[in-house]
């Protein structure tokens, strides 16, 4: 009766890890291509680069904005990284 309950239970288990697997799976994925990201944020300037091109015929402003807003996170990463490895070496 035990043994018996037992196997019922696992049979519902392995079927909800099939259900979950799948969905599982892409969550993964997504979640290595955000760490992808977070360790090389490079990679988003090719599609950011292609767009601005895009919209560049068409609204020259946007452009403008839009390249000034790179160069300013540019510099804040750079200033981040070196001055805050400075201050560490401070404390």
């Amino acid at each position: 009766m035990l043994v018996d309950r037992a196997a019922d239970e696992r049979a519902t288990l392995a079927a909800a890890r099939e259900r979950l697997e799948h969905p599982l799976h892409w969550f993964d994925v997504g979640m290595d291509f955000a760490g992808s990201l977070r360790t090389g944020p490079k990679i988003m300037g090719i599609p950011a680069f292609a767009g601005m091109l895009a919209l560049s015929s068409r609204l020259p402003r946007l452009r403008t904005w839009l390249a000034r807003g790179l160069m300013v996170y540019q510099v804040g990463r750079f200033l981040h990284a070196h001055l805050g490895q400075k201050a560490q070496a401070l404390h």
